[in-house]
């Protein structure tokens, strides 16, 4: 009897242990498929800039490279961009893609007439343009970042 007994006690413990982890695991998977809710949050970074030379007048076709590192500790990530004919460029981020790290642009003249210039970006630049929490438990927020460059001739 007690050999029953404990085969009995070993079933019981075995079978909540598997219910606890089957549990567990749908969980995890249901938390990391569809977030905790009714928490949700939506933000972006919209980085508009101009590329002027030295008489203020709008450069056409300059490369913008814009160095991330979007969270990874031993990589860096590359987004380059073209000014159009009014010397302007935009791209829209996720606000965890740009904040949190240092983030550098550089403006390159593919011509080589105009030197290249650099700006460093930190999180504080950034002008706040929405900040939302509504009773839906919805955040939004949404920053605008203007990073311009004056290029001279070589």
């Amino acid at each position: 009897m007690k050999l029953k007994d404990f085969r009995q006690k070993y079933n019981g413990l075995l079978e909540k242990l598997l219910r606890l982890f089957t549990l567990s695991g749908i969980m995890f998977a249901v938390t990391a498929c569809y977030g905790v809710a009714p928490y949700d949050y939506r933000g972006y970074v919209d980085v508009d800039g101009d590329v002027l030379d030295d008489d203020g007048e709008p450069l056409e076709s300059i490369q913008v490279v814009i160095k991330t590192n979007h969270g990874c500790l031993n990589c860096d990530h590359y987004d380059t961009l073209y000014t159009n004919e009014e010397g302007k460029y935009h791209v829209r981020y996720g606000i965890f893609d740009l904040f949190g790290q240092d983030v550098v642009f550089t403006a390159n003249d593919t011509t080589n007439v105009y030197a290249p210039d650099t700006v460093f970006v930190e999180q504080e630049q950034a002008e706040l343009v929405k900040l939302e929490d509504t009773d839906e438990g919805i955040i939004e927020e949404y920053y605008h970042l203007d990073v311009d460059f004056q290029l001279k001739k070589k």
